[in-house]
């Protein structure tokens, strides 16, 4: 009387709150039995009226109606009970009294104003019902209220068992899933041991927050049933609030528990607590939205089973909160959230496996492998692939059409491992290796065609003849080509040597030229003058100092002249072109008729310069060019040619066989000994880098001087 005017508006919303959960609870309770889920008798319809009751034959407790057979239930005894309402829907009631609790149809009695913790009282005859034994009311009145009995702790073994049908239960679990459904009705998943149990709640509290809490839940026990009458699964239904009791809440955020490995979950620990979430991080390998997905992490495998129909994708960096479980060999995670922590950076790179030994330790993680295609079957959303993987079959699934493969091929395969349990193993403690294993595709991308298979028939049999003779006509053409391509080289050789012989020859002529009009006109000159200082030295030693200064000058100018006509010797290639030309003749002289690709460059200011340095640049040049047509069988060829004010380079490049510069080929295949030695005498730098398989590349640098 006491309370302010905004308490009673609260109390009066809590009210009506529980007013209307208890509204749903009887409509859906109900409509439950109605449509047959759980005892419906849609198949044997209601029974006639009420025969005589006799005393002896009364039925007057719940569990002697639950004693009967089918056969006895037929039979339509009386009954006469007394109990307390703990369940009311639309179609009936479930009364509890002191042996069992009974589901009891209304048929023509009314019972609108039935509410649970009613005492009442049931006239009317048994029915086998669908599942157990039910009442076909046709009194029910009520005697007054009564406490709702003490519910029954209900074992995972007792759930099973279906003895609990209807009856005023209580179990103890950890919430694994909630679903808002309606109004002031909810699903939950609660995990009892190894067993879920769905729950069907109804009251004003929202239960959203209640994953991975420990609560108490205590309400009436109906199964799901096939049409033979058999157990699919237990459930419970709580009415209202005061049924659902919290014995140790959740993580406010399932985020902030302890980061695990995936390589730790339900290792041994000595407390119990492998039934609340933990929490992982890897990389996406791949997702079935609102199913399942694959992560790896630190060089392990998980399969995380998730409702979320968030779409992650392969590479991504993801945070999971999940219920470890026993999987068929490695530990899975069940009704797990998840967050994305990074895209996709590049794709998940599959494992290599050879044998299944490797592939077994790969459970749950990205592999890839080689087999032999064997058959493709399947439908459209679930196709089988059975492969030859080493002498044995293996199975590869895959979830969309698959590739236009033919049966035959040897492919490669990339997906997730599937480890199977190996049902041979004895029974024991002590690790447990799988047997076998199977693959997951992710898309038909997940199989690469390495090659097709054999096509053989009489058919191509002729045509493989007549392609081989037609081969063999096209290699006979080529044999001939290439012998008159060596003869065209034989012949490109021969001539260039003829050139740099008549070079020689044209050098000598030169050369004694040169000195027969310079050094050996200086010599007499010279001559003459020292004779003339012989006659004239006594008398007239001022005309015999100025001859001896003369033929001095004379001397200097021969010596000039010598050094100039030696200085000035030259290739009979470089006589009439200029260095950058020549080389570029020899190039494409050497590499003409062939399938080499040449490219020839010249950088810097290009010019004449000192013959010596042209030279010994045209022949290292030459032969540089010449071991890459000859021994390396290079594909492309460059040379570019390099000007600067105080040195001249030369570089030599190709993508042929290569060599290792440390170990010479014996013979010195490629006259590397003879550029050493001209590159030395020109006080320049020789570089050679090469290593098989990579081509070679030859440089050289010589300083420019007057």
């Amino acid at each position: 009387m006491f309370m302010s005017g905004r308490h009673t508006q609260h109390h009066a919303r809590a009210a009506a709150r529980s007013r209307r959960a208890s509204a749903i609870w009887r409509r859906w309770a109900g409509g439950f039995r109605a449509v047959g889920f759980v005892l419906g008798t849609v198949f044997l319809g209601a029974p006639a009226s009420l025969p005589g009751e006799d005393a002896t034959e009364v039925l007057t407790n719940a569990a002697q109606v639950r004693a009967l057979s089918f056969d006895e239930a037929l039979t339509r005894k009386p009954v006469r009970l007394r109990g307390v309402v703990t369940g009311e829907g639309s179609t009936g009631i479930v009364i509890q009294d002191s042996t069992s609790g009974i589901y009891i149809f209304h048929r023509k009695a009314d019972a609108s104003w039935v509410r649970r913790g009613d005492l009442v009282e049931i006239r009317g005859v048994t029915d086998p019902g669908q599942f157990a034994p039910v009442v076909w009311s046709d009194t029910i009145v009520k005697l007054g209220t009564a406490p709702v009995p003490e519910p029954r702790l209900a074992t995972q073994d007792g759930l099973m068992s279906g003895a609990l049908d209807v009856q005023w239960v209580q179990v103890h679990g950890i919430v694994r899933a909630c679903q808002h459904q309606h109004d002031y009705e909810f699903k939950l998943v609660l995990a009892i041991g190894g067993m879920r149990l769905p729950v069907q709640y109804f009251g004003p509290t929202n239960v959203m927050g209640l994953v991975d809490a420990e609560v108490q839940l205590t309400g009436i026990c109906f199964y799901q049933f096939n049409r033979n009458g058999q157990i699919l699964n237990p459930l419970l239904m709580v009415p209202g609030e005061n049924n659902l009791v919290i014995e140790k809440p959740a993580p406010v955020n399932p985020f902030t528990t302890p980061l695990r490995k995936a390589q730790n979950i339900l290792q041994f620990t000595p407390e119990n607590t492998h039934r609340h979430r933990v929490r992982v991080q890897g990389t996406v390998l791949h997702q079935i939205p609102g199913e399942t997905l694959w992560l790896h992490d630190g060089g392990h495998g998980l399969r995380v089973e998730s409702p979320l129909s968030q779409t992650v994708h392969p590479g991504d960096q993801i945070e999971v909160a999940g219920f470890p479980a026993s999987g068929d060999c490695t530990p899975v995670l069940e009704d797990a959230t998840f967050r994305r922590l990074a895209p996709a950076t590049r794709a998940p790179a599959p494992i290599t496996v050879t044998n299944k030994s490797d592939a077994l330790l790969h459970d749950a993680d990205l592999i890839r492998l080689s087999a032999r295609l064997l058959e493709v079957t399947g439908s459209p959303d679930n196709w089988m692939l059975t492969l030859n993987w080493q002498g044995k079959s293996l199975r590869a699934s895959l979830r969309q059409p698959p590739g236009n493969w033919v049966t035959g091929s040897l492919v490669q395969l990339t997906g997730i491992c599937c480890a199977l349990p190996d049902s041979s193993s004895p029974i024991g403690g002590g690790p447990q290796t799988p047997g076998e294993f199977q693959l997951l595709l992710r898309s038909a991308a997940d199989v690469d065609v390495l090659q097709k298979p054999s096509w053989w028939t009489p058919a191509r049999i002729v045509m493989l003849l007549g392609t081989a003779t037609g081969l063999s006509l096209l290699a006979a053409a080529g044999v001939i080509w290439l012998a008159r391509k060596r003869l065209r080289e034989q012949a490109a050789r021969r001539m260039l040597a003829e050139r740099e012989f008549s070079a020689m020859f044209a050098e000598r002529n030169r050369i004694a030229r040169e000195f027969h009009d310079t050094l050996a006109q200086g010599l007499s000159a010279i001559s003459m003058h020292l004779e003339i200082v012989k006659d004239q030295l006594g008398r007239t030693p001022e005309k015999a100092a100025k001859h001896l200064d003369i033929a001095h000058q004379i001397a200097r100018q021969s010596l000039g002249e010598t050094r100039h006509s030696i200085w000035n010797m030259r290739s009979q290639i470089l006589e009439n072109s200029s260095l950058d030309q020549a080389l570029e003749g020899i190039l494409r002289q050497l590499t003409d008729g062939t399938e080499i690709q040449v490219r020839f460059a010249v950088t810097g200011h290009a010019r004449r310069l000192a013959p010596a340095i042209e030279n010994n640049l045209l022949r290292i040049g030459q032969e540089a060019i010449g071991n890459a047509v000859k021994h390396a069988h290079a594909k492309n060829i460059s040379v570019a040619l390099d000007f600067k004010s105080d040195e001249a380079g030369l570089t030599i490049r190709d993508d042929g066989n290569g060599f290792d510069p440390a170990h010479l080929p014996l013979g010195s295949h490629f006259g590397m000994i003879g550029q050493r030695e001209r590159t030395a005498q020109m006080g320049g730098r020789l570089e050679v880098n090469s290593s098989p398989g990579q081509g070679t590349g030859v440089e050289v640098r010589i300083p420019i001087y007057d």
